[in-house]
């Protein structure tokens, strides 16, 4: 994980931007330093930082609002502050105001600020995972609601289709029903209806025990043969039944159509 660190130390005293590369020399940061604010935004608006140390006192533009910029500009970046005790106001200012995760006392104890710095590249690798996450989580979840967009413009043309199928069904001056392989009715358009004259749906009904015994001899002869055409009478009325196997014939669903006589 160290290898993919670089850390921007920003102080005006040479001597401290010294003192820091030497504590972590033989760490596999990558070290950069500037001699002011200024000098480090130049090198933030160059080159990718993830970790800043700078001190809090500095000639110029003050470590405090050098951090306030950089939290403005970079907010990804973990911000360590250096400052002496009696800079409270400053330390005050850079935690509220520059978001700096945390603050080392100067002069530092050198351990203290290599667990400092561990554990700012450790949160840096933490927040850039976590961010990494929402983003697929975001891309999954515009790629779900895609999907199920897709899915309800299907579903919606298919119920259009099926209503347009429908309105067909109920034009044909034939009647005509749909059994499937249990001899559940399926389908049973308007004339058909009135043929029967049923005054409460049929579909979902055992076909052998709500059609009249001519259909249900018809519907019979069409499982033995695949195909049966005969003369019936339903309420007095002649009929020409003509039932076939619908495709493939091994699931042994079937249609019958139903032709008044006298009209034929």
């Amino acid at each position: 994980m160290n290898s993919e660190i670089r850390i921007l130390c920003v102080d005006d005293q040479q001597s401290v931007l010294n003192s820091i590369k030497s504590l972590f020399r033989e760490d596999n940061y990558s070290i950069l330093t500037a001699g002011s604010g200024e000098d480090g935004l130049k090198i933030l608006e160059q080159t990718p930082v993830q970790i800043i140390i700078s001190d809090g006192q500095m000639y110029g533009m003050s470590g405090s609002d050098f951090l306030r910029e950089v939290c403005r500009r970079w907010p990804d970046t973990v911000r360590i502050m250096l400052s002496c005790h009696s800079d409270t106001a400053s330390i005050v200012s850079a935690i509220n105001e520059a978001q700096v995760y945390r603050y080392v006392p100067k002069p530092w104890n050198n351990d203290e600020l290599r667990d400092a710095v561990a554990n700012a590249a450790e949160r840096y690798e933490l927040v850039r995972k976590n961010l990494a996450l929402n983003a697929e989580l975001r891309m999954r979840q515009k790629e779900l609601e895609t999907l199920l967009q897709e899915k309800e413009d299907y579903l919606q043309m298919k119920a259009c289709m099926l209503s347009a199928f429908q309105n067909i069904l109920d034009a044909v001056p034939t009647g005509i029903i749909g059994i499937d392989p249990t001899n559940l009715i399926v389908q049973c358009n308007t004339r058909c209806h009135q043929i029967l004259c049923s005054n409460s749906p049929v579909i979902s009904e055992n076909a052998e025990k709500v059609l009249p015994a001519g259909l249900v001899k018809c519907m019979e002869e069409v499982r033995r043969k695949g195909k049966s055409v005969m003369r019936l009478e339903i309420h007095g009325v002649s009929y020409c039944a003509m039932g076939v196997t619908l495709p493939p014939e091994k699931h042994k669903g079937i249609v019958i159509s139903l032709h008044r006589l006298d009209e034929i």
